[in-house]
């Protein structure tokens, strides 16, 4: 386990990702992952207070190896944005 400062925990939210690049958070919560060697971007809904996902699915997929990703438009609500 990483170690973290007094006051903070770690705590498994995934597992079975395979070169997991890059991790954004969304303004309600939901995690996104870019999930390289699948070539696709994984959404984890985590419901406020608690760090075990209650959904998860592909939110893109057929990507080659993808790094990162964006959202447009900038800002706290982009379009499609759930």
């Amino acid at each position: 386990m990483p170690q973290v400062l007094d006051g903070f925990t770690v705590e498994v939210v995934a597992t079975g990702l395979a070169q997991a690049r890059v991790i954004h958070v969304a303004p309600n919560g939901d995690i996104f992952v870019a999930n390289r060697s699948a070539g696709e971007v994984r959404v984890y809904r985590v419901p406020s207070g608690s760090s075990i996902p209650t959904e998860t699915e592909i939110f893109a997929s057929g990507l080659h190896q993808p790094y990162g990703m964006a959202f447009y438009p900038p800002g706290p609500i982009p379009n499609g944005y759930k």
